[in-house]
């Protein structure tokens, strides 16, 4: 399919060693995706990033992040042995070429970015962005009103669909304390690990969205 056909999305997600703004960043990962839940692995970005490369720009580190980060699964913290770490302006001159490649290649000037929470991954990566290149916003690659926040996307369309009495029938079934817990489970998911966290966060906007279809179907319509 010609690519032009396509609106393409980005999912970011990072790691960090800090719970403010101002975070080392230790890992960035990016994804293109599309709301059918398909994905483009060539318009896509993963790696560590060094965290002295990150002090070296003022990024800051708290030891109670440290801590935490000793008590994550091995899986998640093998991540960072494994892969060589990038200088933090390598790795957000890459993600940068990423948006821009892929405003290229689909033809489409505002591709939105989707993270988890509308408070911090994008606040890092523009502080990250700004200290780097000397307090410039333009270093920055999208528009800032092309951020989305998967959390928001989820939880309310997930709540939208409980008043509707989609659910009904689900087993379990939907508990508002837990919304989560509604969505098909993906395997392989490992948390804390950025590109495994992006692939989980594309996984539930596709199952919140196809919810959404079948909840406006004929068929759903028809059982009302």
């Amino acid at each position: 399919m010609d690519k032009k056909l396509k609106t393409p999305h980005i999912g970011i997600d990072i790691e960090t060693l800090s719970l403010r703004p101002t975070a080392c960043i230790t890992a960035i990962s990016a994804k293109t995706f599309f709301f059918d839940g398909t994905t483009d692995d060539e318009h896509s970005f993963d790696c560590c990033v060094d965290a002295t490369s990150c002090a070296m720009y003022g990024l800051t580190i708290e030891q109670k992040t440290v801590n935490w980060w000793a008590s994550q699964s091995e899986e998640a913290k093998r991540y960072f042995l494994d892969n060589e770490a990038l200088k933090l302006k390598d790795a957000l001159e890459k993600l940068a070429q990423l948006y821009h490649e892929v405003q290229e290649d689909y033809g489409c000037q505002r591709i939105l970015v989707w993270v988890q929470g509308s408070d911090y991954d994008i606040a890092v990566l523009r502080n990250a962005f700004r200290q780097v290149f000397d307090d410039d916003e333009r270093s920055i690659p999208w528009p800032h009103d092309c951020v989305r926040d998967a959390r928001t996307y989820i939880l309310s369309n997930l709540n939208f669909l409980n008043l509707l009495g989609f659910f009904r029938g689900f087993d379990p079934g939907y508990n508002p304390e837990r919304p989560y817990d509604i969505l098909p489970m993906r395997p392989g998911w490992v948390k804390h690990q950025a590109g495994s966290d992006v692939d989980q966060m594309v996984w539930n906007i596709k199952c919140v969205t196809d919810f959404m279809l079948e909840a406006f179907s004929p068929a759903f319509a028809a059982q009302q």
